[in-house]
């Protein structure tokens, strides 16, 4: 019998809306090439569309070379000139640079050495399993009582494995800080994990007439301050290799109590911060997700400034806490937050922008709003 696979950039997993209203999934090879024919994605769970988006805005900057990373570093003037460039190119993303980007990195969510933005270690690290309920947002799970779902950890339904992406992406990006599954490295265990980045926090993205557009508006500008460093997103690091000291680790990867690289952009300030270490348990036919290992992947601290979040500064703060991002509040009047917007760290072009704004306050109790903001000078 052949292996569970679910090769996120051809199966249908990120649902998109069409200008005359129809309704689609697509892989992420997929979304990228019909970019400019579309209209915005439809992700039903607002976090989840937070965190595609910035998965997608990395995978944009990669193909248009907007990245500027290595011998293709561009001045900021020369950054802004190939930009409008793009932005008025009518034919979207270059398929032949699509696809070699595409055909260069493992995509597969159960593939045995690099599930997609998994460590597969944590069934040798970890004595338990989470279960499926803890890993779908809204389910209730352990001696929580169901009051929005009808789910229980005695009868555990699988989720799709299209769902299962977006939510293991939540967990990646907005999830919550306590006590998870024991994860044992190097002899210490420990069950607590850190909140993930976005985690109560108020995300802002530029959404533009088509996918495209908002993709390219949506790339963060280059900034000197951020370190000259190999900027690799977790699915472009090297393979890992079988570990040699076969002490039951399935391959050899990062060290969760090893200092993380140094956040640099795009790719690590996007994709590259998150707390959490997830591992899907698929069902043999690999459709769906029937449980899964979640627990810490880091202790250490990952600061950067996310372009999408608006920041408070602190003078009086050292300098690794002089910046915070300002707190989801759903008592606070959005309006106000528009002479942030306005200084906003992306460099969005300027012109007519309508804003998507996501308000991430407490997932779990669904206390969640996506409020479509009027247009604003830009």
């Amino acid at each position: 019998m052949s292996s569970p696979y679910f090769e996120t950039d051809k199966e249908p997993c990120i649902p998109v809306l069409f200008p005359d209203g129809r309704q689609e999934e697509l892989g992420w090879r997929d979304v990228l090439l019909r970019a400019h024919l579309i209209k915005d994605l439809a992700l039903p769970v607002p976090p989840a569309a937070s965190a595609v988006l910035r998965l997608l805005v990395v995978m944009a900057a990669r193909v248009s070379g907007l990245d500027a990373r290595g011998q293709r570093r561009m001045t900021a003037r020369q950054w802004a000139a190939r930009r409008r460039e793009l932005l008025a190119h009518p034919a979207g993303f270059d398929p032949d640079a699509v696809h070699a980007y595409f055909d260069t990195y493992v995509w597969d969510l159960f593939h045995p050495a690099r599930p997609f933005l998994q460590d597969p270690r944590l069934a040798s690290q970890c004595p338990q399993r989470a279960g499926v309920n803890k890993l779908v947002f809204g389910r209730p799970e352990g001696n929580n009582l169901s009051w929005l779902s009808p789910h229980s950890d005695s009868d555990p339904q699988p989720v799709p494995s299209a769902q299962a992406l977006w939510h293991m992406l939540i967990h990646h990006y907005y999830g919550a800080a306590g006590q998870w599954s024991v994860r044992t490295v190097g002899g210490r265990s420990l069950n607590r994990a850190k909140a993930g980045p976005l985690r109560s926090s108020l995300s802002f993205h530029p959404l533009g007439r088509t996918l495209y557009e908002t993709l390219l508006v949506g790339i963060p500008k280059p900034d000197p301050s951020w370190p000259d460093a190999v900027d690799h997103c977790p699915w472009e690091e090297p393979l890992p290799r079988p570990d040699p000291d076969d002490d039951g680790d399935p391959v050899e990867g990062p060290d969760p109590d090893a200092a993380p690289p140094p956040v640099s952009s795009p790719g690590r300030l996007l994709t590259g911060r998150s707390r959490h270490a997830v591992l899907l348990i698929p069902a043999p036919d690999g459709r769906h997700v029937t449980d899964a290992y979640l627990t810490w992947a880091t202790q250490k601290k990952l600061p950067a400034l996310d372009p999408y979040l608006i920041h408070h500064v602190h003078a009086d703060e050292p300098v690794t806490r002089r910046h915070r991002p300002r707190r989801a509040d759903a008592d606070r009047a959005l309006w106000r937050d528009l002479d942030a917007l306005r200084r906003c760290h992306v460099g969005w072009p300027g012109g007519m922008i309508f804003w998507l704004i996501v308000l991430e306050g407490a997932v779990r109790e669904g206390r969640v709003a996506v409020v479509q903001g009027a247009p604003v000078p830009g």
